[in-house]
């Protein structure tokens, strides 16, 4: 069924599809400039039902690579106007990088240099910081540090900003340069 779902939406021009490099050589779907159309549509929905996530259970899975679509939900572009800044996530030894650039969020496989912000964390930490709202978020992430489960690392005025531009807090930093 997903297959016959993906050829229509590569007919209808909204996904292509093509070949990763050498080492992976997979097939993988990507959205066209269409597709990427329903990105806003998309992003509000699950800007919706993050607050309806269940609970994560010990057995289950998880991979780096589904931070992409939270971490663009959460994304504020209109906050990132000027800001480069470039973030590596490393979730039970799972990575996943981020770059934020002019207003932009690109979502990366490896990191060229030192990032501006590490985090490093689990899963379930993941998902509790994911449900809360901005003002729970805070707390929630204090008490994960103190846990000894989340730690950022990273010069205070770079997090101060990805917070900013992720939407964790609506206290604007006073320059929207990392390290500067």
């Amino acid at each position: 069924m997903l297959a016959t779902r993906l050829r229509d939406l590569e007919k209808a021009g909204v996904v292509a599809k093509r070949t990763l490099p050498p080492p992976g050589a997979a097939k993988v779907y990507e959205l066209t400039e269409l597709g990427g159309q329903l990105r806003p549509a998309v992003t509000e929905l699950a800007r919706w039902g993050l607050r309806l996530l269940g609970d994560v259970g010990p057995t289950q899975s998880f991979q780096s690579h589904w931070l992409a679509m939270p971490l663009r939900v959460m994304f504020r572009p209109e906050r990132a106007e000027g800001v480069s800044l470039t973030v590596r996530f490393v979730i039970d030894g799972d990575e996943l990088a981020i770059q934020i650039a002019d207003g932009n969020l690109t979502v990366l496989h490896a990191v060229a240099g030192e990032p501006d912000v590490v985090i490093v964390t689990d899963p379930l930490t993941v998902a509790d910081l994911g449900r809360a709202s901005t003002a729970e978020n805070r707390a929630n992430q204090e008490k994960a540090i103190a846990d000894g489960r989340l730690d950022i690392t990273g010069d205070r005025h770079s997090r101060a900003l990805l917070s900013y531009v992720l939407g964790i807090t609506d206290r604007q930093p006073a320059r929207l340069t990392p390290g500067v």
